[in-house]
C-alpha cells in the first residue's frame, strides 16, 4: 500500500493464572474485554506494517507520524 509493505494477521490467545479480581461479575460488566479476554480461546486480528525496525502495529506507526 502506497509502497508500504502491509500485513492482516488473525491470532488465538489464552490467558493463564488471571486474578481473582477479574474474574468478578462487577469487574466483567465494566470492562466487557476481561470477559472475552477469560473466555477460553479468544481471537484477535490486527494490521501490521513492515518499517526498518521490523513490524509495527497500524495505530504505532500512525501515532510516530508514519
Amino acid at each position: 500500500m502506497f509502497g508500504t509493505k502491509i500485513s492482516q494477521v488473525n491470532y488465538l490467545y489464552e490467558v493463564d493464572e488471571a486474578p481473582a479480581w477479574a474474574k468478578q461479575p462487577a469487574i466483567q460488566a465494566a470492562y466487557p474485554s476481561v470477559q472475552r479476554d477469560l473466555s477460553g480461546a479468544p481471537g484477535d486480528k490486527a494490521v501490521l506494517v513492515a518499517t526498518n525496525d521490523g513490524w509495527m502495529h497500524e495505530r504505532l506507526f500512525k501515532s510516530k507520524g508514519g
